[in-house]
């Protein structure tokens, strides 16, 4: 269709991708379980081809990538046993690597969490890269800690299913100063305006817009347009709820954390460690 006077644009052919979901997650986990406790079973590849509906070439690359795992760590990781692993890199900074099936939006949610609360109450500062199978907690420097160990599990004990809330709501209020949250709920709420009299208003004019409003508008914590930034940052990028649940787990030893302090992460993690999003 044509499109005559208006801004030529480039399409974004990998749009954003759905997470994984709690449910779909615990079925991940299951199959993992499935295929490490019958690795050596003869009958599995066709097993997996009848009860999971695979291709012989499908199943035989999971059944070596789940060996692969077995062979490098004790733990196959699924949604009722986590992996944690501690690993220094070539570049000398520590590492704590999650594995945890359970989706992008409870793994985003425990990483944000554990990164606030170890730069709030041990002044560590750790960035978080996520997926729906991982969690990499990266210490910012490696200068941080000379000659120091990084108790893990101390780390992970900074958030409990108590504390969970506060730290997610102080985690929400950081998020509202990214300009593009804050401006795409303006927008949305017609506060700021794409376009005037016919005419395309820039991007670059949009944001400007969008900070004026913000500085305006800081001093009311109530206002409409950060309750909508929280809002939308909580129950769409996180699952506090599940999180919750799984820490609660945790703590009832229903779910099992098993910790290794690893020269190299384990295959599980090659995935996210190799993409951009790995800082």
């Amino acid at each position: 269709e044509e499109t005559p006077g208006a801004t030529p644009t480039v399409p974004w052919w990998t749009g954003p991708i759905q997470a994984r979901t709690t449910e779909v997650g615990r079925e991940v986990g299951k199959l993992r379980s499935f295929i490490a406790q019958r690795i050596d079973d003869p009958r599995l590849l066709k097993d997996l081809q009848t009860q999971y509906c695979l291709g012989p070439d499908a199943a035989s690359a999971l059944i070596d990538y789940i060996r692969e795992q077995s062979k490098a760590s004790a733990v196959v990781p699924d949604h009722e046993n986590l992996l944690v692993e501690l690993w220094k890199d070539e570049l000398g900074r520590f590492n704590i690597i999650i594995h945890c099936p359970l989706g992008q939006r409870i793994n985003h949610a425990w990483g944000a969490a554990l990164a606030l609360a170890a730069k709030d109450r041990l002044k560590q500062a750790w960035t978080v890269s996520s997926s729906n199978d991982l969690i990499i907690l990266s210490l910012s420097s490696r200068g941080d800690f000379p000659g120091r160990k990084i108790d893990v599990k101390k780390i992970l004990a900074l958030v409990t299913p108590a504390s969970l809330d506060e730290i997610t709501r102080k985690d929400a209020d950081q998020a509202m100063f990214g300009d593009t949250h804050f401006r795409e709920a303006a927008v949305t709420a017609l506060q700021i305006v794409r376009a005037y009299k016919g005419k395309r208003i820039p991007l670059w004019l949009q944001t400007h817009r969008a900070q004026e409003l913000f500085e305006a508008a800081k001093q009311d914590p109530d206002y409409p347009i950060f309750q909508e930034v929280r809002r939308n940052y909580l129950d769409q990028a996180l699952d506090v709820r599940e999180l919750k649940n799984l820490l609660q787990h945790i703590k009832q030893k229903k779910i099992k954390l098993s910790f290794e302090t690893v020269t190299s992460p384990s295959p599980f993690a090659h995935a996210l460690l190799i993409t951009t999003q790995y800082r």
